[in-house]
């Protein structure tokens, strides 16, 4: 009898998650993830994260980046993302059973 199981990526294979700060709650993440591109970023996913309880969209984007991307430039010197000043911090999962 065959079994299925699901293996879980080493850290070294996982993309790099960070929190982008700073842009409107309203901003399109399609036009994140062009800009963000287009600075030479290896990007995987751009999110927005909510709040816990009342789902109400925050002014913070959750993005996954490639991880060993030659000539890719470091997300934490990022200052500008779509002609707002930002800051980038690491993402921290929230704390409870997913």
């Amino acid at each position: 009898m065959k079994q299925e199981f699901d293996s879980i990526p080493p850290l070294s294979e996982r993309p790099l998650k960070v929190v982008i700060k700073g842009l409107l709650a309203s901003t399109d993440i399609n036009d994140i993830k062009t800009d963000l591109t287009n600075q030479g970023f290896p990007i995987i996913k751009v999110a927005q994260l909510t709040q816990r309880q009342s789902k109400f969209p925050l002014p913070l984007f959750m993005v996954e980046i490639r991880k060993h991307v030659p000539d890719a430039p470091d997300i934490f010197d990022l200052r500008k993302c779509c002609y707002l000043s930002v800051t980038v911090d690491w993402f921290r999962k929230r704390p409870g059973a997913t």
